[in-house]
């Protein structure tokens, strides 16, 4: 059995303080690895996870509301347009419209977001 494997109970090494002596250095990495669950519940960890799902949930609601003007609505303007065709140069505006808010407003911006967050 290798030294990584090894557990020991705390009440036995009380009863030999010889051996817990030698077997110390290999304590602490035992509870090192304990440690995440401790870390991920401390208060900074969860203002992270919460400012991190706040950011989510706003590109979530960009890239729906992005989806929705650039593909159903635009098949509606292709009917629309079919069946009046002096409509077209509105449906142009729209696709162009569409294309500047898509490229200024919903592009995510990392950089923004980073600040954003702390």
């Amino acid at each position: 059995m290798e030294e990584s494997e090894r557990t020991y109970d705390s009440r036995y090494l009380a009863t030999l303080p010889g051996l817990a002596a030698l077997l110390q250095p290999s304590l602490p990495r035992m509870t090192y690895l304990n440690a995440i669950p401790q870390a991920q519940n401390e208060p900074q960890q969860l203002e992270r996870l919460g400012a991190y799902s706040q950011l989510y949930l706003e590109a979530k609601r960009l890239m729906g509301i992005q989806m929705l003007l650039s593909v159903p609505l635009v098949l509606v303007w292709v009917l629309v347009v079919a069946a009046f065709p002096n409509l077209q140069i509105y449906a142009a505006l729209w696709g162009i419209l569409v294309t500047l808010l898509g490229l200024f407003f919903f592009d995510p911006d990392p950089e923004k977001a980073a600040k954003a967050s702390g």
